[in-house]
């Protein structure tokens, strides 16, 4: 992901554009403030706690404390948001997706990324009603309200989002692969309010 920032994101992002990011990790505070990661833009990270790493950003950057469906913004506030493997542990996800479609800007990008399996979608305990092989500890790191499946993407054209997979790392020689530690590939869940989105952030 940083490899898609720093490439795709970054260049497009000058001074007073704004990112967004909601269940922002230890990992994202410490790197993407670097210009190379983000631009110049003003970095946001948005959680329900208000941990350690969040309260370490620097002004301009900052922490927000609120919940990813009622937004504490104004409507198109933000030219990226980031939800990153989020929206599974979130019970009403299409009220979050509603609240970053309604934050985001006409010609922003929102990058949606998350796990999807081959059944249909369903709620983690009726997942975990299926599956009874699995532990407690993969709904904890893939998420405890949902399991999505193909048919994910059926529930963001719903709150009127636009859908893209990206995958930037096509095309890389097996030694590029290799020294990174990528999958050749790796894909990328990007969502935009308008056409215009998807022009002003064609892949790089």
């Amino acid at each position: 992901m940083l490899w898609y920032l720093r490439h795709t994101l970054a260049p497009r992002l000058g001074a007073g554009t704004r990112v967004l990011e909601i269940g922002a990790a230890k990992f994202a505070v410490r790197h993407f403030l670097a210009a190379d990661y983000l631009g110049l833009a003003t970095y946001s990270a948005l959680d329900l706690r208000c941990l350690t790493h969040h309260r370490s950003l620097p002004a301009p950057h900052g922490f927000v404390q609120g919940s990813a469906t009622c937004l504490p913004f104004a409507s198109a506030s933000f030219d990226v948001i980031l939800c990153n493997n989020t929206l599974t542990y979130i019970p009403q996800d299409s009220d979050a997706l509603v609240e970053m479609r309604r934050c985001l800007q006409p010609d922003g990008l929102l990058m949606i990324q998350t796990h999807r399996h081959v059944e249909p979608t369903c709620s983690a305990p009726a997942y975990a009603a299926r599956h009874p092989e699995l532990p407690p500890s993969w709904f904890a790191e893939n998420g405890d309200a949902w399991v999505y499946g193909p048919d994910f993407f059926e529930r963001v054209h719903g709150v009127g989002l636009i859908t893209r997979i990206d995958v930037p790392l096509a095309g890389r020689d097996d030694g590029f692969y290799a020294r990174y530690g990528i999958k050749p590939c790796m894909e990328l869940i990007v969502a935009f309010r308008d056409v215009a989105g998807e022009a002003r952030f064609g892949l790089s």
